[in-house]
Protein backbone atom coordinates (compact mmCIF):
# COMPACT_ATOMS: atom_id res chain seq x y z
CA UNK A 1 0.00 0.00 0.00
CA UNK A 2 0.99 3.54 -0.41
CA UNK A 3 0.04 6.91 0.27
CA UNK A 4 -1.61 6.98 -3.04
CA UNK A 5 -3.62 4.16 -2.45
CA UNK A 6 -4.75 4.88 0.55
CA UNK A 7 -5.85 8.45 -0.08
CA UNK A 8 -6.33 9.73 -3.51
CA UNK A 9 -10.04 9.92 -4.21
CA UNK A 10 -11.69 10.16 -7.87
CA UNK A 11 -12.89 13.75 -8.12
CA UNK A 12 -15.28 13.13 -10.42
CA UNK A 13 -17.41 10.68 -7.29
CA UNK A 14 -16.35 13.31 -4.67
CA UNK A 15 -18.14 16.32 -6.96
CA UNK A 16 -20.73 14.28 -8.39
CA UNK A 17 -22.01 11.46 -6.19
CA UNK A 18 -22.14 7.27 -5.72
CA UNK A 19 -24.96 5.45 -4.84
CA UNK A 20 -25.21 3.97 -1.58
CA UNK A 21 -27.80 1.29 -1.50
CA UNK A 22 -30.42 -0.55 1.22
CA UNK A 23 -32.24 -3.17 2.00
CA UNK A 24 -34.76 -4.28 -0.50
CA UNK A 25 -38.26 -2.96 -0.06
CA UNK A 26 -41.28 -5.02 0.19
CA UNK A 27 -42.06 -4.76 -3.99
CA UNK A 28 -38.65 -5.93 -4.48
CA UNK A 29 -37.46 -2.70 -5.30
CA UNK A 30 -33.92 -1.18 -3.78
CA UNK A 31 -33.84 2.32 -2.00
CA UNK A 32 -30.79 4.18 -2.66
CA UNK A 33 -29.46 7.64 -2.13
CA UNK A 34 -26.67 9.36 -4.53
CA UNK A 35 -23.93 11.17 -2.44
CA UNK A 36 -21.28 13.38 -2.62
CA UNK A 37 -17.95 13.27 -0.04
CA UNK A 38 -18.21 15.99 2.11
CA UNK A 39 -15.25 16.95 2.03
CA UNK A 40 -13.50 20.35 0.95
CA UNK A 41 -12.52 18.28 -2.43
CA UNK A 42 -16.64 18.66 -3.12
CA UNK A 43 -16.19 22.06 -4.42
CA UNK A 44 -19.67 23.35 -3.94
CA UNK A 45 -20.24 22.09 -0.81
CA UNK A 46 -16.99 23.86 0.41
CA UNK A 47 -18.11 26.96 -0.70
CA UNK A 48 -21.67 26.20 0.63
CA UNK A 49 -20.67 25.68 3.44
CA UNK A 50 -18.01 29.18 3.85
CA UNK A 51 -20.99 31.29 2.88
CA UNK A 52 -23.00 30.06 5.82
CA UNK A 53 -19.90 30.71 7.89
CA UNK A 54 -19.36 34.33 6.99
CA UNK A 55 -23.27 34.90 6.66
CA UNK A 56 -23.30 33.80 10.85
CA UNK A 57 -20.16 35.76 10.89
CA UNK A 58 -18.64 35.76 14.84
CA UNK A 59 -22.33 34.90 16.26
CA UNK A 60 -22.58 31.78 18.20
CA UNK A 61 -25.08 29.42 16.99
CA UNK A 62 -27.53 27.80 19.15
CA UNK A 63 -27.69 23.87 18.65
CA UNK A 64 -30.83 23.70 16.35
CA UNK A 65 -29.55 26.76 14.39
CA UNK A 66 -26.54 24.35 13.58
CA UNK A 67 -28.10 21.53 12.77
CA UNK A 68 -30.87 22.84 10.65
CA UNK A 69 -27.67 24.63 8.70
CA UNK A 70 -26.34 21.30 8.65
CA UNK A 71 -29.02 19.49 7.11
CA UNK A 72 -30.06 21.99 4.91
CA UNK A 73 -25.97 21.89 3.02
CA UNK A 74 -26.28 18.21 3.41
CA UNK A 75 -29.56 18.14 1.86
CA UNK A 76 -28.26 20.66 -0.75
CA UNK A 77 -24.74 19.75 -1.48
CA UNK A 78 -24.51 16.06 -0.04
CA UNK A 79 -27.47 14.22 -1.10
CA UNK A 80 -27.95 14.65 -4.59
CA UNK A 81 -30.71 12.17 -5.28
CA UNK A 82 -33.00 8.94 -4.33
CA UNK A 83 -34.21 6.27 -6.09
CA UNK A 84 -37.23 3.70 -4.67
CA UNK A 85 -37.63 5.89 -1.22
CA UNK A 86 -40.76 4.11 0.06
CA UNK A 87 -41.98 5.68 3.26
CA UNK A 88 -45.16 2.90 3.77
CA UNK A 89 -45.44 -0.47 2.45
CA UNK A 90 -47.67 0.66 -0.66
CA UNK A 91 -44.87 0.43 -3.11
CA UNK A 92 -45.11 4.40 -3.95
CA UNK A 93 -42.25 6.12 -3.98
CA UNK A 94 -41.66 9.32 -2.47
CA UNK A 95 -39.61 12.34 -5.39
CA UNK A 96 -37.01 14.12 -4.67
CA UNK A 97 -36.11 16.87 -3.73
CA UNK A 98 -35.21 19.23 -1.08
CA UNK A 99 -37.98 19.41 0.62
CA UNK A 100 -38.76 16.08 0.47
CA UNK A 101 -35.15 15.37 1.60
CA UNK A 102 -34.94 17.69 4.58
CA UNK A 103 -38.64 16.80 5.96
CA UNK A 104 -37.33 13.10 6.08
CA UNK A 105 -33.50 13.58 7.51
CA UNK A 106 -35.08 15.65 10.24
CA UNK A 107 -37.94 13.25 10.88
CA UNK A 108 -36.79 11.82 14.32
CA UNK A 109 -37.74 8.65 13.16
CA UNK A 110 -35.27 8.61 10.29
CA UNK A 111 -32.45 9.78 12.40
CA UNK A 112 -30.44 6.70 12.00
CA UNK A 113 -31.06 6.97 8.32
CA UNK A 114 -29.23 10.38 8.49
CA UNK A 115 -26.56 9.51 10.35
CA UNK A 116 -25.48 6.62 8.32
CA UNK A 117 -25.58 8.69 5.41
CA UNK A 118 -23.21 11.34 7.24
CA UNK A 119 -20.97 8.43 7.50
CA UNK A 120 -21.35 7.07 4.20
CA UNK A 121 -20.31 10.79 2.48
CA UNK A 122 -17.47 10.77 4.96
CA UNK A 123 -16.00 7.45 3.93
CA UNK A 124 -12.82 8.04 1.63
CA UNK A 125 -12.95 4.11 0.21
CA UNK A 126 -16.83 5.04 -1.25
CA UNK A 127 -14.75 7.64 -3.36
CA UNK A 128 -11.82 5.85 -4.60
CA UNK A 129 -11.64 4.57 -7.92
CA UNK A 130 -10.08 0.98 -7.13
CA UNK A 131 -13.51 0.81 -4.45
CA UNK A 132 -15.64 2.31 -7.30
CA UNK A 133 -14.27 -0.31 -10.10
CA UNK A 134 -15.14 -3.17 -7.71
CA UNK A 135 -18.71 -2.13 -7.61
CA UNK A 136 -19.33 -1.66 -10.90
CA UNK A 137 -18.08 -5.42 -11.67
CA UNK A 138 -20.38 -6.64 -9.22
Amino acid sequence: MSLRDDFKTDLDAVQNGIWVEFSQNKDGTYPKFKICRMSDANKEYSRALNREVKKMGRRNLSEEEDKRITLELFCKHIMIGWENIQLNDDGENLEFNFLNAVNLLKDVAYSDLYQRLRVESNEIENFQREELEEDAKN
